[in-house]
């Protein structure tokens, strides 16, 4: 047999065992569960990412879960294309500053299309974004000073709205950011165009000087239309809750996801709920 003969009856076997191990680690994953089949590209066109929410001023009043501070109203979706402005009730999230300098945020444009860009932050001055949106998906702060996350309370707001001279909107609220987190921990979505969402897996914890039950709510709508899901559960300060969401619960393009809470009462409570989601790309599938 030829040297060349030799050398490919050698790769046709390293193949074959590359392949072997390659489904013996399939398989693997595949006994772990539909996470780390996503987690590590076993399925095709599906990414697995999560919505949190957390709000230390739950009261009497239901609202989406989301940072507050006193002064800023509580968070409401976009209702169409806007531009937006980001703003830090702190002179030390800047470019020059020692805490968050620059921002990422990913959301969706007039067609329901998903959109990322960097927002570079200028402290107690509002930023423009260059895009407009017609909703916030995720933001998180992407690069830091010397102290290594943000300082202040960072707001995303309308572009038409007023910026105080400590750097808060007293208008609206479409998202932020609370100080030290780099990320936020507000409970809204929207599915892209062309995709589907699949939520997987509700977590929560409660704790405060509430007596009686909080009430934590799912709900979702569709185009703005009346709730096509909601999911309610109570529970008492101190308790974590995990819940199975059904397999059926999918959600189609355009659909609006958020929690929202609430307590009888006095007093105030502090809520913090994690839901782990996939989204599913319908383009790689036909559809």
């Amino acid at each position: 047999m030829s040297l060349s003969g030799r050398v490919g009856n050698s790769q046709t076997l390293t193949s074959l065992a590359n392949i072997d191990s390659n489904t013996q680690a399939k398989n693997s994953r595949a006994s772990m569960g539909w996470g780390a089949e996503v987690r590590f590209g076993d399925i095709p066109g599906v990414t697995s990412f999560s919505i949190v929410g957390h709000n230390a001023g739950t009261n009497g009043d239901e609202k989406v879960l989301s940072p507050w501070i006193t002064g800023v109203p509580n968070v409401t979706q976009i209702v169409s294309a806007r531009l937006l402005t980001f703003v830090s009730n702190s002179t030390d999230d800047d470019v020059a500053g020692i805490g968050a300098l620059t921002l990422f945020v990913t959301g969706l444009d007039a067609s329901g299309n998903q959109q990322t860009e960097s927002i570079i932050l200028t402290g107690q001055s509002g930023v423009n974004s260059a895009n407009t949106y017609t909703a916030v998906n995720q933001l998180f702060v992407s690069t830091v000073g010397s102290t290594g996350w943000n300082v202040g309370f960072i707001t995303v707001t309308d572009s038409t709205d007023t910026i105080t001279a400590g750097g808060l909107s007293t208008n609206r609220c479409y998202f932020s950011i609370e100080p030290e987190w780099n990320f936020s921990m507000t409970s809204i979505y929207t599915v892209p165009t062309g995709c589907m969402m699949i939520a997987n897996k509700f977590s929560s914890t409660t704790d405060g000087t509430v007596a009686k039950p909080a009430e934590i709510k799912i709900k979702v709508t569709l185009n703005d239309t009346l709730p096509v899901m909601t999911i309610n559960h109570f529970t008492n300060s101190g308790n974590a809750f995990d819940y199975d969401l059904p397999g059926t619960n999918s959600i189609a393009a355009g659909g609006h996801w958020r929690n929202e809470a609430w307590h009888q009462g006095a007093g105030l409570l502090n809520v913090i709920v994690y839901v782990q989601c996939y989204l599913v790309d319908l383009s790689v599938y036909n559809v």
